[in-house]
Order: structure tokens, then sequence, then C-alpha cells
């Protein structure tokens, strides 16, 4: 990807988040007048530390955020964990899928021999313990009483960029996130798409799947 499209692609993401407010979608369900009053923390605020990759705390996080931001000021973790709740969960899938249909059509993304080198993997994730996210997604753990849930990423091996997430229950299986992927990856019929799985993937119905969806594939096996 050039910088051109690049600063071209971040000047979108900005301008979404400004006007972020405006989206019939943002807030979640009950909460159709968050973000109406004046706060430390405006919807602005909050969209931004949420899409952005967390590699620190979140109490440093939001430090530095409003250092460079808020002109000093900054919200403790529980203010922001409290905001957090009112932005609906489909908005920021909204924006991420926005943003990854840019990147495939338009950013000129280079490829390897035509192909979008796409790599693919699932991961457990440790949840709270909440009544509503152990429902959702279940528990792991010798007693089973560890909420933990499935997640996967189709990722971009040249670019370092993800062309979809997925999440789900701690039951189902990486190859079912995997066709989740395909799905969505079904929408840039244009593109070529070279998927890349460990050996937990490969299945004769996997297999069939790829090559009916018209997917190339390179898929690690064991020598059993």
């Amino acid at each position: 990807m050039t910088a051109k499209r690049g600063r071209k692609l971040a000047d979108k993401i900005i301008s979404k988040i400004k006007r972020c407010k405006e989206s019939p979608t943002l807030r979640a369900e009950g909460h159709e007048k968050s973000f109406t009053r004046d706060r430390k923390l405006t919807a602005e605020c909050i969209v931004s530390m949420i899409i952005v990759p967390a590699k620190q705390s979140l109490q440093k996080r939001l430090k530095d955020f409003g250092e460079r931001f808020m002109g000093g000021e900054y919200a403790t973790k529980q203010a922001f964990s409290k905001q957090r709740q009112f932005v609906n969960p489909d908005f920021i899938r909204e924006f991420y899928d926005e943003g990854v249909e840019e990147l495939v059509i338009n950013a000129e993304l280079e490829t390897f021999k035509g192909f979008h080198l796409t790599g693919v993997d699932g991961m457990r994730m440790a949840c709270e313990n909440t009544s509503e996210l152990i429902a959702e997604f279940g528990c792991s753990g010798p007693k089973k009483d560890a909420c933990t849930a499935l997640a996967s990423a189709a990722y971009d091996l040249i670019e370092r960029v993800s062309f979809d997430c997925q999440i789900g229950s701690y039951s189902l299986s990486e190859r079912e996130l995997l066709n989740r992927h395909l799905d969505r990856l079904e929408m840039f019929a244009a593109e070529r798409f070279l998927i890349v799985a460990d050996r937990g993937y490969p299945s004769y119905d996997l297999m069939g799947t790829l090559i009916v969806k018209g997917f190339s594939f390179l898929l690690r096996l064991s020598e059993t």
C-alpha cells in the first residue's frame, strides 16, 4: 500500500470518527440519549480508544490519550468502562468492515503472484466471568468455570492488515470461524485470495468448501 493511499484511508477514518454521533447505529439499545451532554469522554474519544490497538494498560492509554487530545485531562478506567457500554458493537463492526472494504478495493495492496496472501488462525480469549458473557461464549478450564471465547482473524501476511475478525463460542471449531471469514471474503469477487492455514484446519469438507467457493489454499498437513 502506498503512503498516499494510506493517508487517504486515515483521513476517511478520522472523518468517520468526527461524525460518529450522527450515526444511527452508534448507541447501544436502551441508551439512545447517550453522548448528548458535554463530557470529558465524548463519543469521538470513546470510539477512538476502542479502535486503537491496545498495547498498554488501560490507565496508561487513557493518560496518554488525554495528554494528546484532551488538553492534559484524562478519564478514569471506571468512567471509560461505563461510557464504552453505551456504544453499539454493531457500529464498531461497521466501522471495521468499511475500512477493510476501502483497503481491499482501493488501497492497491501488494500481492503474491496476484493473490492476497491471507493467513488464518484462531485463539482462545479469556473473558470476564459475567453471566452475560458466560451465556454467550461458555467456559473452559478443569471446572468449566473460566469464561472463554474463540476468536479468529484472516490476516494479510504481506501488508500486515486484517481482512476479517470473528469471535464465537468456546465450543466452536476454528474451521467454523474460517467459514465465516470465507463468507466475508467472497464479497470481494474481483480479488483473489490465497488462504494459508496450519495443521488444525485441513479436512476434506473444508478443502471442498474452499474449492467450491473459488479460493486457492495452502494447508499444512501432518505426515499421517
